[in-house]
């Protein structure tokens, strides 16, 4: 039951991550218009697509996952910090920190199936 609980947490984590990126790239649908919404919902997208195609590869290779998205989340945070200072704290613990936190549980998944 804990390595299912340990397959799942981290997936399931990265995708509410991935929803959470899809939810704030919808406040381009302000009435402008129809080819500039549309393409200004394609570059909010982008880190989605990456997050997704980097969720894709680390369903079965969780140590790719585990460094992949820590060091996403590293450098997310980072670059709140460096560029919004005192006011990144909001983004920080809304997509930095779970990626963090995903990302290593996707390295505990890898050294539990490395020790079983």
């Amino acid at each position: 039951m804990k390595v299912k609980l340990l397959r799942w947490t981290p997936r399931v984590l990265s995708i509410l991550v991935i929803l959470i990126l899809l939810l704030f790239s919808l406040d381009v649908f302000d009435g402008g218009p129809f080819h500039l919404v549309w393409l200004g919902f394609l570059i909010h997208n982008i880190p989605t697509i990456v997050l997704i195609v980097l969720t894709i590869l680390s369903w079965k290779k969780p140590l790719f996952g585990a460094i992949s998205l820590m060091l996403v989340g590293l450098v997310f945070i980072l670059y709140m910090v460096i560029n919004q200072g005192a006011d990144s704290l909001y983004p920080i613990l809304t997509i930095g920190l779970p990626l963090m936190i995903t990302g290593i549980l996707f390295l505990v998944l890898h050294l539990k199936k490395g020790i079983s």
